[in-house]
C-alpha cells in the first residue's frame, strides 16, 4: 500500500509528461492489487486522469467554504456509489473526529456502496 501525503504538493505545476506517467503507474500498480492514496484537504488538488484510476476512496470531512468548494464535495458526492440510506452530499461535512464515508472495491473490482465509519 502507498500513502501520498499532501498530494498537491505532488500535481502543483507537474509537467503533463509527469502526470501521465504517475497515471500510468497508478493504474499498473492497482491492477496488481496494491493500493494507492492520495492524502489531500481537497479532492480537486488530484487530476481527474488520476481519480479516475483510484477504485478505494476514504473521505474525512470535505469542507465547504466557498462556491468552489461546494462544487467539489457536491461532485465527489455524485461519484460515490449510492447509499439510499445516506445523502452522502450532506454527510461528508458533517463525519466528526475518527469518522469517514468509506467506499471499497468488492472482489471483483468494482465499487461497492458508501458507508459511514
Amino acid at each position: 500500500m502507498f500513502f501520498f501525503d499532501e498530494a498537491h504538493l505532488l500535481f502543483d505545476d507537474a509537467p503533463k509528461a509527469l502526470r501521465e506517467k504517475i497515471e500510468q503507474v497508478v493504474r499498473l500498480i492497482r491492477s496488481k492489487g496494491v493500493g494507492v492514496y492520495f492524502v489531500t484537504q481537497n479532492p480537486l488538488d488530484i487530476p481527474e486522469s488520476v481519480l479516475g484510476q483510484l477504485g478505494n476512496r476514504v473521505q474525512h470531512a470535505l469542507r465547504a467554504f466557498t462556491p468552489k468548494d461546494q462544487k467539489a464535495v457536491k461532485s465527489a458526492a455524485e461519484t460515490d456509489a449510492t447509499q439510499p440510506k445516506l445523502d452522502i452530499a450532506r454527510t461528508d461535512h458533517r463525519v466528526g473526529v475518527g469518522e469517514a464515508l468509506v467506499s471499497l472495491l468488492d472482489e471483483k473490482g468494482r465499487p461497492g456502496v458508501t458507508e459511514r465509519a
